[in-house]
């Protein structure tokens, strides 16, 4: 089920054209930058912004429109949750590879910090199966496709934007109080935020960051989101 998912998905030309966005954004981008490492951090802020908004609206889109076929599944001899898993590890496995695979062959033949350039790779793969499971979670949930694209737009508006102001703010009143761990804590909530101190940590734009944290954490984090998301889909996919 998983391969014949994989094929459908293959066919569909807006995959294409998403993995296309991201080897022009590369190319250009190691292009104006002289192959510099200005490159990875400019590819990191293009994608933080790119990733989330796509792939979330993207997979929520394509889980409305199989709903016939979904229906005409669960008719056959096979249970709910194959159907789920079959359908959502394709999403996963597609958009993480439109991302990667272009991103790929433009920054790694570029000679740029190969632990720096396969830890943004890796960051914004784990970034994009977040917001994947993000829009199957609002997809099972909202039965009307208008209203749970809005919330989706909603969702990415205030994570990739409204969020870090709000933490912005925050740091700027309370300054004189020890409110680290407050913000560790909101940064393990937005799984953008955790992949931004990742890449900022390791590109050495520590000093624009309001916490650290050891990578392994924040892969954790990831890690967990992905699982809690997984399960919030699944449950809702099984009523």
């Amino acid at each position: 089920m998983l391969s014949y998912e994989l094929r459908n998905l293959l066919r569909a030309r807006w995959l294409y054209g998403y993995a296309a966005l991201f080897l022009a954004i590369a190319s250009l981008t190691l292009v104006f930058s002289e192959g510099s490492d200005r490159t990875l951090l400019i590819l990191a802020h293009a994608s933080l912004l790119v990733i989330p908004l796509v792939s979330a609206v993207a997979a929520a889109n394509s889980i409305y429109a199989r709903r016939p076929y979904d229906a005409f599944l669960l008719t056959q001899p096979v249970s709910r949750a194959a159907v789920f898993f079959a359908s959502v590890v394709a999403l996963v496995l597609a958009f993480g590879a439109s991302f990667f695979l272009p991103v790929a062959a433009v920054v790694l033949p570029a000679g740029l910090p190969l632990a720096a350039t396969l830890q943004m790779l890796l960051a914004n793969v784990a970034l994009s199966t977040t917001c994947v499971l993000t829009g199957v979670v609002v997809a099972t949930w909202v039965e009307d496709r208008t209203r749970g694209l809005g919330a989706l737009l909603v969702t990415w508006l205030t994570a990739a934007v409204i969020y870090d102001g709000a933490l912005l703010y925050v740091i700027v009143v309370l300054e004189e109080y020890p409110i680290e761990p407050l913000l560790t804590a909101a940064v393990f909530l937005n799984p953008i935020d955790a992949v931004r101190l990742l890449l900022y940590q390791d590109l050495g734009l520590r000093f624009l960051l309001p916490v650290a944290l050891p990578p392994a954490a924040v892969w954790l984090s990831l890690t967990l989101w992905s699982f809690v998301l997984l399960a919030l889909g699944l449950q809702s996919f099984l009523r």
